[in-house]
């Protein structure tokens, strides 16, 4: 018993050594989970990025350009390619514009520069030489409407070059030697300021970049830095200078929030490094700021003289991350700009409209002419007699006035016997004249064949019949009455057929009469 006993207790032993074993190999592998996939989440995962509002231009109102800088968690600009949408906000009303994102870089307004920079025995010479040289060809990046001014601490004192061609400044900045291990951070500033107040333009971006540990040899008492600092953020801020401040190796670290402050509140951006090459990293980043600075620029509609807006951005990134920025100190409209560019895009709209109507009437009124000149040509005209010069109707084959004075001739010597009856009745008809004009007058139909016929007409020109008809022309033995029978005898002599109605002669493709329309 007491055998098996031991058997059991040392079995259990290991069995409780075995599950140690393996709780302890869990355990490993869970912490082996977790750091890959924190590794994979941080690699993967968006880094926390940080906008700001670095100034607000509306001196082409309504056009405004608002100037940000947008960085990432590592301090680098992003760049507007990244940017998948910006959205403005005004007195944190949300506006519905239309916005345009492009960097400083891409602008055509100027750029001063001051650069403050130390170049000291407290650096190793190699370390001098990698800073002079990385220094020099970041100014050479600049482009030909900016200006650099280099301000060198050598370690005795400051060397200036002033506001001057990039190549120049870069020759200074790589010609300093360090003469001494002393620092004279404040004396370097004040050169900065003073030199971009007087000879800066005023059309341009200033900028002060600076690289330092916070030490000065003149200034040393927390309070007399603490005054210093303020002093030249005031200075900066109200000539709009933005100061950018890279922090080596600070000495004393109560005053990083004063340099911090500095940066900030005048547009800039503070970082710091704990290496000589990390100066000239954290000046690269910063250059990059200043010529990658964001541009949002867009048309601000239904602003007028005199409003105040204070502006806001809300950022979004390809991935979907949005970053916004604090709100901007109110800015006013002092004047606004007539946009010329859009007069002239409406104008020439409207008059391109005007120049399409007008062609388009004119070729509607000329399409008219020609359809109604085309009618006109397919209507008929009427034909002219070639003996006489009257018109003629289509169905006529010849002229019926031409053939009324043939047969007036030819009815005037049977008519010559009736002369004397008509000379005799010439007296009596003589007293009568005027009676008979208004007769005549007043008849205008014709009793032979019922037609209108004109006052002034001396016969019916259709059927040729005489005024008082074809029974008076019967009973009076006239001139009139004697037509139709001279006629007639002459139809009869020739052979010719003879209009039952009128005793006129027709000829023989006549289907009716054309004088008085009787049938055959």
């Amino acid at each position: 018993m007491r055998k098996s006993d031991g058997g059991l207790l040392q079995s259990r032993a290991c069995a409780s050594q075995y599950l140690r074993v393996l709780a302890g190999l869990s355990a490993i592998a869970f912490l082996l989970v977790w750091a890959s996939l924190s590794l994979a989440a941080g690699e993967f995962m968006p880094k926390r990025s940080r906008a700001k509002i670095d100034w607000v231009d509306v001196s082409d109102a309504p056009v405004v350009r608002i100037f940000a800088t947008f960085l990432d968690a590592k301090s680098l600009p992003v760049s507007p390619d990244k940017i998948k949408a910006a959205y403005v906000a005004c007195n944190e009303k949300e506006l519905e514009v239309k916005t345009e994102i492009k960097t400083f870089a891409d602008m055509a307004l100027p750029m001063d520069i001051a650069l403050v920079v130390p170049i000291s025995a407290r650096f190793r010479q190699e370390e001098i030489k990698q800073l002079q040289e990385g220094l020099g060809a970041i100014i050479e990046q600049t482009r030909d409407i900016d200006r650099v001014a280099a301000f060198v601490d050598d370690g005795r004192g400051i060397a200036r070059s002033g506001l001057v061609a990039a190549a120049d400044a870069a020759a200074l900045v790589s010609s300093t030697k360090p003469l001494g291990g002393g620092a004279f951070l404040y004396s370097g500033l004040r050169h900065a300021i003073d030199t971009l107040k007087q000879d800066g333009r005023s059309d341009a971006r200033r900028v002060i970049i600076v690289a330092t540990d916070g030490f000065d040899t003149e200034i040393i008492t927390p309070k007399d830095v603490r005054s210093q600092i303020m002093t030249l953020y005031r200075e900066a801020k109200d000539e709009g200078i933005a100061v950018q401040i890279i922090m080596y190796k600070p000495i004393i670290s109560d005053l990083i929030p004063f340099f911090e402050g500095m940066s900030r509140k005048t547009g800039g951006t503070y970082r710091e490094t704990s290496s000589p090459s990390g100066i000239l990293r954290m000046v690269k980043f910063a250059w990059g700021e200043v010529y990658g600075q964001l541009v949002i620029e867009f048309e601000q509609p239904d602003v007028e003289k005199g409003d105040a807006c204070s502006y806001s951005l809300l950022l979004e990134r390809e991935f979907g991350a949005q970053v916004s920025t604090r709100a901007f100190s109110a800015v006013e409209f002092e004047e606004i700009q007539f946009n010329w560019i859009r007069f002239a895009i409406i104008a020439g709209i409207v008059l391109l409209l005007l120049l399409i109507i007008v062609i388009v009437i004119v070729v509607l009124v000329k399409r008219r002419r020609r359809k109604k000149k085309a009618a006109e040509a397919a209507q008929p005209k009427p034909s002219v007699c070639p003996k006489c010069n009257r018109s003629m109707l289509p169905e006529w084959e010849s002229c019926m006035f031409c053939a009324r004075d043939a047969e007036a001739g030819a009815a005037k010597p049977a008519a010559a016997g009736g002369a004397a009856k008509a000379g005799a009745q010439k007296a009596d008809a003589k007293g009568d004249a005027k009676a008979e004009k208004n007769k005549k007058e007043e008849e205008v139909v014709c009793k032979s064949c019922g037609r209108t016929m004109m006052p002034g007409w001396k016969e019916c020109l259709f059927c040729k019949a005489g005024i008082g008809g074809a029974g008076a022309a019967a009973a009076g033995g006239g001139a009139a009455a004697a037509k139709p029978a001279a006629a007639a005898a002459k139809a009869d002599a020739k052979g010719l057929r003879i209009c039952p109605k009128c005793k006129r002669p027709m000829k023989e493709h006549w289907d009716i009469c054309l004088f008085c329309e009787a049938e055959r």
